[in-house]
């Protein structure tokens, strides 16, 4: 398989989950915040779990897709290998 059609795979994967986590923060939140009316103790935990859930599954996954993509310009843009000398460090030019 091409490395290329790999790391889109992975990146569409990743942007599919992002999709399912949102609406599993949302029945969350909405499950929180009928709790919260019901007990204040117990509501307020639960949206700070659904908070904490969705700070870190955004950015694990957002973490990823940055990631992948820039290897995709890599690819895209690969790099020039250099035609100059490096002089050492204590060498005379």
């Amino acid at each position: 398989m091409d490395r290329r059609e790999e790391l889109e795979r992975w990146i569409a994967s990743s942007r599919l989950t992002q999709k399912r986590l949102k609406l599993i923060l949302l029945a969350g939140g909405v499950i929180s915040l009928g709790l919260f009316a019901v007990s204040r103790g117990a509501g307020g935990i639960g949206i700070v779990i659904v908070a904490f859930i969705a700070a870190a599954g955004f950015w694990i996954t957002n973490g990823h897709i940055g990631e992948w993509e820039a290897k995709l310009y890599k690819l895209d843009h690969p790099e020039k290998p250099s035609t100059a000398t490096r002089k050492r460090r204590y060498e005379a030019d």
